[in-house]
């Protein structure tokens, strides 16, 4: 008998499950976007930069739908200029970025830190962009639920 998956599996070759289309496709405005990272508005609106802690994040910069701009994996960043992919949508598992020095259990709420990367967040204080799908520990790629 064979035992079924439990909970979220990371997607291979991307950081969005589901082959989900991008919302809208926004240009990197640095070197310094990776996909899974929460992005905010660069200096203009057709361009991006990784979230940090001020919020107003507007998507999760993606991989799978990236075309000729795609990085070489998941963990490299886009290069400036490059057209990213931007995914945004309640619910949606992601491969997401945690920040150094947190740890996370799944069903935690999650906020955005420096980098386009998330820490624990607390309710009512946080502006929550997230849940953890799984437990996670350090600087690594994890899977969350949007909710942006």
């Amino acid at each position: 008998m064979v035992t079924p998956f439990k909970g979220i599996q990371a997607p291979n070759n991307d950081v969005v499950m589901g082959g989900e289309e991008p919302l809208e496709y926004l240009t990197a405005e640095g070197a310094t976007i990776k996909p899974g990272h929460h992005v905010k508005k660069g200096s203009t609106d057709d361009l991006i930069t990784p979230g940090d802690a001020s919020g107003n994040s507007i998507g999760w910069a993606g991989y799978g739908k990236a075309g000729v701009f795609k990085p070489t994996d998941t963990t490299t960043a886009y290069a400036a200029g490059d057209l990213v992919p931007v995914h945004e949508k309640p619910g949606l598992p992601v491969k997401a970025w945690l920040a150094s020095g947190e740890t996370v259990v799944k069903g935690q709420p999650l906020k955005p830190a420096a980098n386009g990367e998330l820490a624990a967040a607390t309710v009512g204080t946080d502006d929550i962009i997230a849940r953890a799908a799984e437990d996670a520990s350090g600087n690594v790629q994890f899977m969350i639920k949007s909710m942006i």
